[in-house]
């Protein structure tokens, strides 16, 4: 009996978590809306789409969505950048290892943090409020820990981070 509870809590859980995420699939650049693709161009010069992504779903608030994501190199670093069908561009994420991370933030990691490692993290510039955030790494041992922060090195709640942001969180098919 105590496994067959433990499965249904399971499985509801494993449904819970795909309903909220979504669906995700690879798509070739021929599906992907032409507004979506000349905002990628415009606002991304000189990178080549290495993958376009895209993911329907519906939000929090139950309202349904489809996102287009363009996945590709700046300055050598992984990025991806998610857009609206009609080519609004929501946040660019590049992922950069430490070293690379602003000094102010690596500062206040190792100040902060100082029983962490500073694993890397990702830059997001969320273009509906034009800010930049940081999402870190940090690690202690096998914990992990993942801290906001502005460029300057301080701490942002994640409860006063973009809804943008969060969403920024997933990654999209391997």
């Amino acid at each position: 009996m105590k496994n067959l509870v433990c499965s249904f809590i399971f499985s509801f859980l494993a449904v819970a978590v795909f309903a909220q995420s979504g669906s995700w699939t690879v798509v070739e650049a021929a599906s992907v809306p032409e507004a979506v693709k000349a905002k990628q161009s415009a606002q991304f010069p000189g990178t080549t789409v290495a993958k376009w992504e895209k993911k329907s779903g519906q939000n929090k608030k139950g309202v349904s969505f489809t996102h287009y994501v363009a996945v590709f190199k700046v300055d050598g670093n992984h990025t991806r950048a998610r857009f609206k069908e009609d080519g609004t561009l929501n946040t660019a994420t590049t992922h950069l290892p430490a070293p690379k991370l602003p000094q102010a933030i690596q500062t206040m990691a190792a100040t902060k943090y100082a029983e962490y490692k500073l694993t890397g993290g990702e830059k997001i510039m969320d273009f509906s409020t034009n800010k930049e955030t940081y999402r870190i790494k940090l690690l202690k041992g096998s914990a992990k820990l993942t801290v906001y922060v502005d460029a300057n090195g301080n701490e942002v709640q994640k409860d006063k981070v973009s809804e943008n942001v969060k969403d920024s969180d997933t990654e999209g098919p391997k």
